[in-house]
C-alpha cells in the first residue's frame, strides 16, 4: 500500500467479491461485482478490507457441503484485515480509518464487509495487514480450544512443575496458532504432520517434538518414546480415526478436545472404556460454536491478554504464501494441496493501490 489514510468510504452500491459461479472446483470461483452489504446496521461497523485469510471451512463451502451460518453472508470469508470506514449507531469502540482486523460469520472476500464491532481487534502499530488477515480465525481458535473449551486445564497448567500436549496437523493454521499459545504457558508440545519437513517446520515455532504419521501410521507408539506416561491434552483436528491412538496416549484426568473430523465421524472398534478408566475430560467444538454467540466474548479476551504478544515478537502469525483476490483460484489450489505451511492470505485491490 502507498498510503495508511487511503481507505474510503463506498460511493456506490456495488462493490467487488469473490463470487461462485457453481458449487464445484477452484474453477467456480471468480471476482466479480456484487451488491455492497447493508449497513452498517446498530452495533455493527463497515470494513474496506485489505487483506483476507483462506481457511479449509472455506473450500467446503465453495463445494457445497458446508452452508454458511444461517442469515449471514454467503461469500467466502471468515477472517480479514482493513479499515474501519463506518460505524453504526451505539458504536463506541473504535473510530472512522481504525486499523482492524475481525473473525466473521462470512463476506470476508470481498471489498467491504461489515461486522459486530465487537468482533473487531485494533491492530498493533508493527503488525501489517497480510499478517492481520492470517490470525483472527486461526488464533481466536486456539485460543478458544485452550482457554474456554478444555475448562480447568489452563488452571491445572499453573499448579503443575510440567505439563504436555500434542497437537494434530500442527503445520495447519489452527496447529501453528496452538504451538505457540500452549508454549506461552509453558507447556511442552508435541506435533504430528504429513512430512519432515512438517515437522521440522513447528519444531522452528516452539514444538518439543512431532511424529511424521506418513512414516508412524501408529503415531501413538512413537509418541511414548517422548513421553511414556502419556500427555496431559490433545487437540485433534482429524477426530474418528485417530481416537483409539488418543484415548491410548492421555494420562489419567487426561483433556481430549476435538474440533475437526478430517479423518471421518465414525469411531467403530474403539473401546471406549479408557474414557472411564482414565477419567477423561472430554471436549468438543464446531464452526457453529466458534462464529456465533462467543466471537465478542473471545475477541475481548484474546484482544486483552493475547494481542500485545504479536507486538512484543512472542507470538508471530506465518505467511505461507499470499495472492492477489483475483487469483482465488491458485490460492484454493493450493490449500487443496495440504502443502501450505501456515496460512494463505489474500490481498485486496486496495493493498495494490
Amino acid at each position: 500500500m502507498s498510503s495508511e489514510s487511503c481507505q474510503c468510504i463506498p460511493k456506490s452500491s456495488k462493490m467487488s467479491a469473490v463470487l461462485l459461479s457453481e458449487f464445484g472446483g477452484p474453477e467456480v470461483l471468480y471476482w466479480g461485482e456484487t451488491e455492497l452489504p447493508e449497513g452498517p446496521k446498530p452495533g455493527q461497523v463497515m470494513i474496506q478490507s485489505v487483506a483476507a485469510g483462506i481457511n479449509r471451512a472455506e473450500l467446503l463451502q465453495r463445494k457445497g457441503t458446508y452452508p454458511p451460518v444461517a442469515g449471514e453472508s454467503e461469500i467466502l470469508g471468515l477472517e480479514v484485515s482493513g479499515f474501519i470506514v463506518k460505524s453504526g449507531a451505539g458504536c463506541s469502540k473504535f473510530e472512522v480509518g481504525d486499523r482492524v482486523m475481525a473473525l466473521l460469520p462470512g463476506g470476508g472476500n470481498a471489498e467491504y464487509v461489515t461486522v459486530n464491532e465487537a468482533y473487531c481487534i485494533k491492530l498493533p502499530q508493527e503488525l501489517d495487514f497480510v499478517n492481520a488477515a492470517a490470525i483472527p480465525e486461526t488464533w481466536l481458535t486456539a485460543y478458544q480450544l485452550i482457554h474456554m473449551v478444555a475448562k480447568g486445564f489452563v488452571e491445572q497448567v499453573a499448579k503443575r512443575d510440567e505439563s504436555s500436549a500434542v497437537v494434530h496437523a500442527g503445520a495447519s493454521g489452527v496447529g501453528v496458532a496452538l504451538i505457540q499459545l500452549l508454549k506461552l504457558l509453558g507447556v511442552k508440545v508435541y506435533v504430528t504432520a504429513g512430512s519432515q519437513e512438517k515437522v521440522d517446520f513447528c519444531v522452528s515455532l516452539g514444538a518439543d517434538g512431532g511424529i511424521n504419521y506418513k512414516e508412524h501410521g501408529r503415531w501413538e507408539e512413537k509418541l511414548s518414546e517422548f513421553e511414556p506416561k502419556g500427555v496431559d491434552i490433545i487437540f485433534d483436528s482429524v477426530g474418528g480415526s485417530y481416537l483409539a491412538q488418543n484415548l491410548k496416549s492421555l494420562k489419567t484426568d487426561g483433556y481430549y478436545v476435538l474440533y475437526g473430523l478430517l479423518g471421518g465421524s465414525s469411531m467403530d472398534g474403539t473401546n471406549l472404556g479408557a474414557i472411564l478408566r482414565k477419567r477423561l475430560n472430554m471436549f468438543w467444538v464446531g464452526r457453529e460454536n466458534t462464529i456465533t454467540g462467543v466471537q465478542g466474548r473471545i475477541g475481548g479476551r484474546f484482544d486483552r491478554e493475547i494481542a500485545s504478544h504479536f507486538a512484543n515478537g512472542r507470538l508471530r502469525p506465518v505467511v505461507y504464501k499470499q495472492f492477489p483476490v483475483e487469483k482465488i483460484r491458485e490460492a484454493h489450489d493450493l490449500m487443496e494441496s495440504n502443502t501450505n505451511m501456515g496460512k494463505i492470505v489474500l490481498t485486496m485491490p486496495l493493498y495494490h493501490s
